[in-house]
């Protein structure tokens, strides 16, 4: 019985090792997933920035 007990743990102690590397493989694309969100963000508001920028040059020179 108490070999049966020791090799159900030896089971689980494999499977919770599987599931933390699994883990830690996970967390490491979502953390380069939400890095490249950001980017896209960023850039997102600086072409609204630029574009911005460009209307009011152009309304400018046109009342020139």
């Amino acid at each position: 019985m108490q070999d049966d007990l020791n090799e159900r743990v030896a089971v689980l102690e494999t499977l919770l090792k599987s599931q933390d590397s699994r883990h830690k493989e996970m967390e490491i694309k979502v953390n380069e997933m939400y890095d490249v969100i950001m980017q896209l963000r960023g850039a997102k508001w600086m072409g609204w920035f630029i574009a911005a920028a460009i209307g009011f040059i152009i309304s400018n020179i046109q009342s020139i």
